[in-house]
């Protein structure tokens, strides 16, 4: 009786457990972001750079047409920009009062291999291929677009019906990454809601989710013009979900 199905069975057996073997002694993400750890402090050292620099105020700059054209596009996940508010510039683990910005890849990178890492121990022990990907790809953004609030006014719940409404005045910088440029500058003003409809649970302040409801329209409105105004820049492709 031959022996030969039998071989072709342990080969491949044994081909299956040195693959199984390399994947699972593959970089973890704990291993990745150490690795990448000093590309992303000097990435703090640029926003703090970038942030000493802009301008007290933002200067109704129009923007030209960019080589290469600004991307920050969720629907198909193509970027080449991040988003973020002024005073992640100055502290990327800040948690801005009023954070409207969309965040992306270079963000959550810096953030990562920052001294307050968010990320779970299970996490942390995944493979780290596709960290790895994610990082590499922070690192070629090339524009930053920094929100910055010049003056804020939150919605005021007066019972559990009405409210004072809010505003947020702010002013938009797109910076090149490559030259620490600001390329143009825009400012805009979001406003809360005339009226809005609020759900709450048993227990809780119906006058402070009135609140925080109208907060939310404010919020909304502010990325809606931000959104607006980046995609009147020649070749932009923004899309925001």
């Amino acid at each position: 009786m031959s022996r030969l199905p039998d071989l072709k069975s342990r080969f491949y057996l044994s081909l299956f457990v040195v693959l199984v073997s390399q994947i699972a002694c593959g970089p973890k993400v704990s291993d990745v972001l150490s690795k990448y750890q000093g590309d992303f402090q000097k990435k703090r050292e640029q926003f703090k750079a970038i942030a000493q620099a802009l301008p007290p105020t933002a200067a109704d700059k129009p923007c030209p047409a960019m080589n290469p054209p600004l991307k920050f596009n969720e629907n198909t996940k193509t970027y080449n920009a991040e988003m973020l508010m002024y005073e992640q510039l100055l502290n990327p683990d800040a948690k801005p009062e009023f954070d409207m910005a969309p965040q992306g890849d270079l963000l959550n990178a810096v953030q990562w291999t920052g001294p307050n890492n968010p990320l779970s121990s299970r996490v942390l022990n995944n493979p780290g291929s596709d960290m790895e990907k994610s990082l590499k790809s922070a690192l070629e953004y090339r524009y930053l677009v920094v929100n910055r609030v010049s003056d804020l006014k939150n919605p005021v719940a007066v019972d559990e019906k009405t409210y004072s409404p809010g505003r947020a005045n702010l002013e938009a910088f797109i910076v090149d990454l490559s030259s620490n440029q600001v390329l143009c500058s825009f400012a805009f003003q979001a406003q809360s809601a005339s009226t809005v409809s609020y759900s709450y649970k048993t227990g809780e302040s119906q006058q402070e989710r009135l609140a925080e409801f109208a907060h939310s329209t404010m919020w909304e409105d502010a990325r809606k013009k931000l959104i607006a105004k980046l995609k009147q820049i020649p070749g932009a492709d923004v899309e925001v979900k």
